[in-house]
């Protein structure tokens, strides 16, 4: 209890000096306003409101309505700031990128060498950190966005050129590890070429995304191979059960009809001579009950089978011929792509 007590104070008084340090920064640059923009002085005479330094409000034209800053004179500014927090969201997004994928980095560490509270304690604690500088690169942008609109008036360029960021934006897949469940569905976020697309007519966006998505192809192509594959087994897997339950079936019949001197009677013949022996009832019955139900399994796989679309191989046709006629063609005409993307163009 000691040390939480001194712990708080600590941040308490940490907090009034980071307080203090701010209000008078906060004041020097009234100064420097007032300096630059006389305009300004009756109107920050006026709003001089007794807050918190971090809630105090600077008055740029961000902060201000179209029609105020047309009052004040302060278009000329407006250009300004719009370069500076253009440059805010280029380092915004380029921190939450290196964020992300040092959270991802960390996160396998973990996975591979912690052991035991106290590793894991401390791995979670320095990913814990790196989590909470993704969190403050993505409320940077989010605020930097909400000041180009403002600056703007909402335009569609820079709707366009700042897109909006949600949760789900900030991911990545990793491109180290195979890929895991649900990643064929997921795909990147904007966030990976924010920045590089900007000023480019639609045949240069094109380039360069195909530039930078690469690798991320090659590996769809590897992983649509990989699912081609999969459906072959399991469709060789159903012909193979259907097989093996209609074998199963032929082999209780055939059980059904067999004689065994262990599970055999003789029957009592009327003249007092040997009669044939026969099969015994009970095991007859239970064999043709084992092939019958063989029989419906067979059937109802077979009908599945054919419903979703399953066929078997032709007459005299090996499995491998069968599965070379069966699997879609994978060779891309680039060329004839193209220039349908161009015609379209």
């Amino acid at each position: 209890m000691d040390f939480i007590r001194v712990s708080n104070a600590l941040d308490k008084d940490s907090k009034k000096e980071r307080r203090t340090q701010l209000s008078t920064e906060i004041a020097n640059w009234r100064k420097t306003q007032v300096r630059a923009l006389p305009q300004m002085e009756d109107f920050l005479a006026n709003s001089n409101v007794i807050v918190e330094p971090e809630t105090d409000v600077l008055f740029l034209p961000s902060d201000l309505e179209p029609e105020l800053r047309q009052q004040l004179n302060l278009q000329s500014l407006v250009e300004i700031e719009y370069q500076l927090r253009e440059g805010e969201a280029n380092d915004a997004v380029a921190l939450l990128c290196n964020t992300i994928m040092h959270a991802m980095v960390l996160l396998e560490e973990k996975n591979r060498h912690a052991r035991g509270i106290y590793q894991n304690t401390r791995a979670m604690t320095v990913i814990n950190g790196v989590k909470e500088k993704r969190r403050i690169a993505a409320a940077r942008y989010r605020e930097t966005r909400h000041r180009l609109l403002k600056l703007t008036g909402a335009s569609q360029t820079t709707i366009e050129d700042f897109p909006e960021l949600k949760d789900e934006d900030t991911y990545a897949k990793n491109s180290a590890n195979a890929r895991g469940i649900g990643d064929g569905k997921t795909i990147d976020s904007w966030i990976w070429t924010f920045g590089n697309l900007k000023g480019l007519n639609a045949v240069e966006k094109a380039e360069f995304l195909k530039e930078i998505e690469k690798v991320q192809w090659f590996r769809a192509r590897a992983d649509m191979e990989r699912w081609i594959e999969e459906v072959e087994l399991l469709e060789e897997e159903f012909r193979r059960f259907i097989r093996g339950c209609q074998k199963l079936q032929e082999i209780w019949t055939s059980l059904s009809l067999s004689v065994n001197d262990r599970y055999t009677y003789l029957p009592r013949s009327i003249s007092g001579t040997s009669a044939t022996p026969k099969p015994s009832p009970g095991h007859c019955a239970y064999a043709l009950q084992k092939a019958d139900m063989y029989s419906k399994m067979a059937s109802t796989a077979q009908n599945k089978f054919k419903t979703v679309g399953g066929e078997w191989p032709l007459q005299g046709e090996t499995l491998s011929e069968y599965v070379r006629r069966r699997r879609p063609c994978l060779t891309v005409d680039w060329t004839a792509s193209i220039g349908l993307t161009r015609s379209v163009d």
